[in-house]
């Protein structure tokens, strides 16, 4: 988890750990801190990160 937030400090537009990231947040139940990383992954042209997203309705 370090190393993705990490990734993402040195390159704010890198939209993979922004998904890897979430998911580990979704994989541990933090719905909470898995939404924002999924949704600006989704933003950032990461498309599997739309299913997650309507999953967590």
């Amino acid at each position: 988890m370090e190393a993705l937030t990490r990734a993402i400090e040195l390159k704010p537009v890198f939209g993979e750990a922004y998904y890897n990231r979430g998911f580990v947040y979704l994989s541990l139940g933090d719905k909470s801190s898995a939404l924002p990383d999924l949704s600006r992954a989704g933003e950032l042209g990461i498309v599997a990160a739309y299913p997650l997203l309507k999953r967590m309705k």
